[in-house]
């Protein structure tokens, strides 16, 4: 199902904010779901079922490899005097492995987290005479 969804997930944007034009785009909050499910909080966050990359010294409880992928979703309500509008978006959230190396006592992980979202791109083109 999701080999034919990716010419649709690859055509989307990753941002709906009118603001992420300007620089880098609008910042990601850090954090995978289990610690924005709590308010964002990340570095007292500690179990063995879940990757904390926040707070690296937690990755000893892993006993087992853990494989994390996400999604995030967006809802905005854009308007000025005139108008109002309701846009929302899904876009990829996170991808990471966690994995024990010496139980208890060394672990490794990596992943792909992206670090902001742009969802235009205006180009101003100037012509002379």
């Amino acid at each position: 199902m999701l080999f034919f969804m990716q010419g649709k997930l690859l055509a989307q944007t990753s941002s709906i904010s009118p603001y992420s034009r300007f620089g880098i785009g609008d910042i990601v909050p850090e954090g995978f779901s289990i610690q924005s499910g709590m308010g964002g909080i990340g570095a007292a966050y500690f179990s063995s079922t879940n990757i904390n990359f926040i707070n690296p010294a937690c990755y000893v409880a892993d006993t087992n490899a853990i494989f994390d992928v996400g999604a995030r979703g967006e809802i905005r309500k854009i308007s000025n005097s005139e108008r109002s509008n309701t846009l929302n978006s899904t876009t990829f959230s996170h991808l990471a492995l966690a994995f024990p190396i010496k139980k208890n006592k060394i672990s490794g992980s990596f992943g792909l987290l992206p670090f902001s979202s742009v969802g235009y791109n205006a180009v101003d083109i100037v012509t002379g005479k």
